[in-house]
């Protein structure tokens, strides 16, 4: 070990000297490496690593040499792909250690970035061996930790770097806030692009699950019969009757798996102040929906009013009520109001039977 931190020590007190401005130079050691063994240097673009360069590891170590303009993320692989671990390609010299638990230092954001791994790294390994009450603990206090070095180094490439690894560990409006502090030379970044499209879209369905969730009025679509006649939901939902609302699709696995319980209910209460109206995200007629839709119909034995306007996941349907996933059912009140949504067929059945009885 003393000759390794010998040798590694010289490396970048030689390497030190001969940086120029935008130049980097990365060396280090592969744990569990021979010599001849090659290291893979990638940048990361667009989300996708791009290889740049290749070194053979001589002596026990490697070395790249390049220029570099800007900082961006990139990737160090070895050992066939069983090693990997990003880095900041920035000026100057970067010393790396490639292992399981990796150390990328030299440079003030590599730095830094080995700073969270650290702390981060030392959570992991405690959660390993910790009990089940601890788990929990120690799971916030990684996303504590998590959350503290994006909020710091959010004005940086290092910042963009940890949001797109760990943007889950974030609530919807905190993405909005720290998307926005991100400086304008790293906005067209093709993860934050799509980031913050996803956030819009949360945002926008979020607004609407609340303008469709309980207690609201029901909206209303105008689609197609399986028989290509106009239909419309008004012609249901709010005509005095409770009214069940299934969204599915015949393609859908779940929705076959749901659809029986739906029939049954049915049986139990059609004609008894209640009603099924089914919304169905069926694929276009041109790709075989129509079809697939009325076979669907048949096969389940669904024999309550159905609706479609074919559009698959684009239906007005997800616009106007904010499914995003089906099965979904929404049952409305006589007047059309809301009464729940979101219940799987069981619950839902147990809910109309207390409304009816």
């Amino acid at each position: 070990m003393k000759n390794f931190l010998c040798v590694l020590t010289l490396i970048f007190a030689f390497v030190a000297c001969g940086v120029q401005k935008g130049s980097y130079v990365i060396g280090g050691t592969v744990e569990g490496a021979s010599d001849g063994d090659t290291v893979f240097l990638s940048k990361v673009i667009d989300g996708m690593p791009e290889t740049i360069g290749t070194a053979i590891v001589l002596d026990g170590t490697f070395t790249f040499t390049g220029e570099t303009d800007t900082i961006v993320p990139a990737l160090l692989s070895a050992a066939q792909g069983q090693l990997m671990d990003f880095l900041l390609l920035e000026r100057g010299s970067i010393e790396v250690e490639l292992a399981r638990f990796s150390r990328i230092t030299g440079t003030p954001l590599n730095n830094a970035y080995q700073d969270f791994r650290n702390r981060f790294n030392e959570c992991e390994q405690r959660y390993a061996t910790a009990t089940e009450s601890e788990r929990e603990s120690i799971n916030e206090e990684a996303l504590g930790i998590i959350r503290s070095a994006v909020r710091k180094n959010i004005g940086t490439p290092l910042g963009l770097l940890l949001l797109q690894q760990y943007y889950r560990a974030f609530s919807l409006s905190d993405l909005a806030v720290l998307t926005d502090e991100i400086p304008d030379n790293l906005q067209s970044d093709s993860f934050l692009v799509q980031l913050k499209a996803a956030i819009d879209q949360e945002s926008a369905n979020t607004a609407t699950l609340e303008a469709t969730g309980e207690g609201k009025p029901f909206i209303d679509l105008t689609m197609q019969t399986p028989e290509g006649n106009s239909i419309r939901l008004s012609d249901y939902v709010g005509k005095g009757k409770y009214v069940l609302v299934d969204f599915w699709a015949s393609w859908c696995a779940p929705c076959r798996v749901e659809t029986p319980k739906l029939v049954e209910l049915y049986k139990k209460y059609a004609g008894k102040n209640f009603e099924i109206v089914g919304i169905s995200f069926d694929r276009p007629i041109s790709e075989g929906g129509l079809e697939a839709w009325r076979n669907g119909i048949k096969e389940l034995n669904i024999t309550w009013p159905q609706m479609s306007d074919l559009k698959y996941w684009n239906s007005e349907a997800v616009r106007v009520y904010g499914v995003r996933s089906i099965p979904h059912l929404i049952l409305f009140d006589p007047a059309g109001t809301v009464v729940v949504r979101g219940l799987r067929a069981d619950a839902m059945s147990q809910r109309v039977a207390e409304l009816l009885q």
